[in-house]
């Protein structure tokens, strides 16, 4: 996994474009030609969690925990719907 992003765009904190690298200097490079900035590449490669504010790249990890739990319930539920002996 790489380990580090150059995000070369945002639009109202959410990430629009974005390359990742393994060596910082080659995402300095890139920004230094594209713009934007350098950031850590977030653990979690859910981009649509992934949200900007100044050149500060933050990973929204309560909404990402929530949305598992829901999608987590969901299966269980649908189970339980469809075989009601359980």
């Amino acid at each position: 996994m790489e380990k580090y992003i150059a995000v070369v765009s945002s639009s109202w904190g959410a990430v629009t474009q974005y390359q990742d690298f393994e060596d910082k200097s080659e995402a300095d490079a890139h920004v230094e030609t594209h713009g934007g900035f350098v950031a850590d590449k977030p653990d979690d490669d859910r981009i649509k969690y992934w949200f900007v504010y100044g050149e500060t790249l933050t990973f929204d990890k309560s909404t990402a925990d929530s949305d598992d739990a829901e999608a987590a319930m969901k299966v269980i539920v649908d189970k339980v719907s469809d075989n009601p002996k359980l």
